[in-house]
């Protein structure tokens, strides 16, 4: 679902969660150059997102953005490297080296959203991020066709267009 930020607030609130979900992976990626091994995930929380260590102390406006969306940060570190361990056991790579997220590389980037961060009424869908501002994502005359039933991913193109990305449940009657 296209989604388009409302005002200026809306746009930097927005940007600082990306740049923020954008440190978080390439702190973790200096982390795996340097040591040369994976660090477990408690060890990459403990460097990296919780509120009280080294680098959230040197950089506070990371504690604008809510603990959730950089532990996200953390896992989809964790999932990347784990596909390309798995692409290079099962030969399909010859080698690999993770690569730094930058922002004027990249074709888009995500976060995820949790379900408990979306408020849906009859004409608005509104998202209250931890520790930030709401955001309205959709307002509209006609209702919101279904509810947002799961966790769902927010992109960002390398145009700057905003989207919603709500899988599709299967199975599950309204």
């Amino acid at each position: 679902i296209r989604l388009h930020a409302r005002n200026d607030q809306d746009r930097e609130t927005l940007r600082k969660v990306f740049g923020c979900v954008r440190w978080t992976y390439n702190k973790c990626v200096h982390h795996l150059r340097e040591t040369k091994k994976p660090a477990p995930l408690k060890e990459l929380r403990a460097l990296f997102v919780k509120e009280g260590s080294e680098a959230v102390e040197k950089n506070p406006w990371l504690n604008e953005v809510g603990f959730d969306i950089r532990d996200d940060a953390l896992k989809e570190f964790r999932t990347s490297l784990k596909g390309n361990f798995t692409k290079l056991k099962n030969k399909d790579l010859a080698s690999f080296q993770m690569n730094y997220r930058s922002k004027k590389r990249q074709k888009s980037e995500t976060f995820y959203l949790r379900k408990r961060w979306i408020t849906q009424t009859k004409n608005t869908i509104v998202l209250k991020l931890p520790n930030m501002s709401k955001i309205v994502l959709w307002s509209g005359k006609t209702g919101w066709r279904s509810p947002i039933l799961m966790d769902c991913k927010f992109q960002r193109t390398w145009t700057g267009e905003y989207y919603l990305c709500i899988p599709y449940a299967y199975g599950v009657d309204s």
